[in-house]
C-alpha cells in the first residue's frame, strides 16, 4: 500500500460522525469535508441540502449545540415548539434573532432550512411580526 492509500485509510479511521446529522460515518459514505469548520458529512446530507445549506447548518449548530433531528418529534410537536418560542421570546428579540432562533429549534427536529423557509414564508411569519 502507498504512503497516499495510508493517509487516506488513517483520515477516515479518525471521521467518527456527520457533522450535522452525527449518524456513525463510513468511509464510503464520508462525502464533504468543508475544511476545519464543517468536518465530514454524510451522504445523506449531503444529498438532501445545497452546501449553503450545510455550511448555515452547521454554523448554527456549532454556534448553539445540539444536532439535527435529535427532536424528531410529530410536525404538529415541532410546531408547537416554533409557536411557543415565538410566544416567549417575541418581546425580547427582534425579528432577526428570532428567526434565528426559530431555524435553530427546526433544525433540531430535523427540518431543514429549505423546509423551514416554507413553513417561515407561509405560516410563522404572520406570528412573529410586529
Amino acid at each position: 500500500m502507498s504512503s497516499g492509500s495510508e493517509s487516506k485509510k488513517n483520515m477516515f479511521q479518525s471521521v467518527q460522525t456527520c457533522g450535522i446529522c452525527k449518524k456513525d460515518l463510513k468511509q464510503e459514505t464520508a462525502v464533504y469535508d468543508g475544511g476545519n469548520q464543517f468536518g465530514f458529512i454524510c451522504s445523506n446530507c449531503y444529498e438532501n441540502n445545497s452546501e449553503k445549506d450545510i455550511e448555515l447548518m452547521s454554523n448554527i449548530l456549532l454556534a448553539f449545540g445540539g444536532s439535527f433531528g435529535i427532536r424528531k418529534n410529530s410536525e404538529i410537536e415541532m410546531l408547537k415548539d416554533l409557536i411557543d418560542e415565538i410566544h416567549n421570546k417575541k418581546r425580547t428579540m427582534s425579528p432577526k434573532e428570532l428567526r434565528l432562533r426559530l431555524l435553530y429549534i427546526a433544525l433540531l427536529h430535523g427540518i431543514t432550512p429549505q423546509e423551514f423557509a416554507a413553513w417561515d414564508e407561509n405560516l410563522l411569519i404572520v406570528m412573529y411580526n410586529f
